[in-house]
């Protein structure tokens, strides 16, 4: 008895101590914190999508124009909509991907692949990041330098392989494989896209014959 009464008097003790008022505190410090992070970047990322929609809209009809002053125009807005984007918005590297994709469509190759350069990591489970890594496949291979053009090629033929954006892979393989070898080099690289039906949605089987016709 005596035992329990000197625990019960050692537990108020501590539930009345500054150091349980201090934890307390810090508890509820931090759970306000996170609440609040989660909310204000949840809100900053909602913006960011209604940002990068807008824009993606505008890049359809762009990429349609026979001038390149609508792309210029584009990044310029894109850059603009980057300010905008919130401290803690997680979707920043998007409009980098944005960004890079038209500097390729306006044949600045070498700004699009320093763009990428910067952003890119080691992570190989990233999607974005391995869509970053086939963008820059596909930069090295539209380059005048003819190593970066071999390289460009091989990274497109071992992403070929992946799982991840495939159907991406095997158009361009086969495409610069065009433009480089032969059209019987590039109808064996585009063979999967064609016949495999897994990839009968996809936008890029129905590019093959575009890019035979040279519509492409």
């Amino acid at each position: 008895m005596v035992n329990t009464k000197i625990w019960k008097k050692k537990v108020n003790n501590f539930f009345i101590s500054k150091y349980f008022f201090s934890f307390l505190l810090a508890s509820i410090f931090f759970y306000i914190s996170f609440t609040g992070y989660t909310y204000i970047k949840n809100n900053q990322n909602s913006k960011a999508f209604s940002l990068l929609y807008d824009l993606l809209e505008r890049y359809k009809g762009a990429v349609n124009s026979t001038s390149l002053v609508p792309l210029e125009e584009l990044i310029s807005d894109i850059e603009a909509s980057e300010r905008k984007l919130g401290f803690f918005c997680s979707m920043k590297n998007q409009f980098t991907l944005l960004k890079a994709s038209i500097l390729l469509q306006s044949k600045k190759i070498d700004d699009a692949f320093l763009l990428l350069n910067k952003v890119i990591t080691s992570d190989s489970n990233d999607e974005l990041n391995y869509l970053y890594q086939l963008v820059i496949a596909i930069t090295h291979a539209t380059s005048n330098d003819t190593n970066k053009k071999q390289e460009g090629i091989r990274l497109l033929k071992k992403y070929t392989s992946y799982k991840k954006f495939q159907d991406v892979a095997l158009f361009y393989y086969g495409y610069y494989l065009l433009k480089t070898d032969s059209l019987k080099q590039a109808d064996e690289a585009w063979a999967p896209l064609k016949l495999n039906p897994q990839f009968n949605n996809s936008p890029y089987k129905s590019l093959v014959e575009q890019a035979r016709n040279c519509d492409y």
